[in-house]
């Protein structure tokens, strides 16, 4: 009960289990279901004292199936858009993602700095370059900016921009409801100015990641750069 009533709090503190195929509860799930599949069958086991041992196991592998297909139904949605490789299921594939990593350990120098707000895959693929996280999940500054703005914008301010990286990897996706650094006129003002656009990469079919080199780190590039 402790890790679940932890989980749950947690859930509750991140307002929801927002991300897809329940990632947040997946970790104490298994606790769950063993605690009501023992709550079930003593709940079975009460109401069916005369019944057969037959019977109950028919009601209890009836509720188990009812609970995976309940499971199943709350995740049709993500499952489909997984299986497809589109909308923001591409984040979840990674392989995408990694294919930005493995390019840029071929194409920049150890100890190239690179931020990006979609750390995981990439940084995985690149082990030899050094990333800095816009969302502030593995960066103190940039998380402390991102929860006292309660957000990463104005993205100009972000310390980790500040700090001028040598790489910009970004993330745009055609969602109008979602920020996309393009539309941040500052920002892209800012980006024009000091950084030179170097190519993108599909993500899925839902959206890119733009690399954008430093006008100040040309040397840390292998390739030519093709303006």
């Amino acid at each position: 009960i402790g890790p679940i009533t932890g989980n749950l709090i947690f859930i509750i503190y991140a307002q929801g289990d927002w991300m897809p195929f329940g990632r947040f509860i997946i970790p104490v799930l298994p606790l769950i279901i063993i605690n009501l599949s023992f709550w079930l069958i003593y709940f079975i086991d009460s109401i069916m004292k005369n019944k057969v041992l037959f019977e109950k196991q028919i009601v209890t592998t009836l509720i188990v199936l009812g609970i995976l297909t309940a499971s199943f139904l709350i995740w049709i949605s993500p499952i489909t858009d997984y299986v497809n490789n589109r909308e923001y299921s591409m984040f979840m594939r990674g392989t995408d993602q990694i294919k930005v990593g493995t390019w840029l350990h071929e194409n920049f120098q150890q100890g190239t700095t690179v931020g990006t707000y979609r750390l995981g895959g990439i940084s995985y693929a690149a082990p030899d370059i050094i990333f800095f996280d816009l969302y502030g999940l593995t960066d103190r500054e940039a998380a402390e900016y991102v929860k006292i703005q309660k957000g990463f914008t104005p993205l100009i301010h972000n310390p980790v921009i500040e700090r001028k990286p040598d790489v910009l990897a970004l993330v745009s996706i055609p969602d109008p409801d979602r920020f996309n650094y393009m539309n941040d006129p500052m920002f892209y003002d800012l980006l024009t100015d000091e950084y030179i656009f170097i190519r993108s990469f599909r993500q899925g079919h839902y959206g890119t990641f733009d690399i954008w080199l430093s006008r100040k780190s040309t040397d840390k590039y292998r390739s030519t750069i093709h303006n």
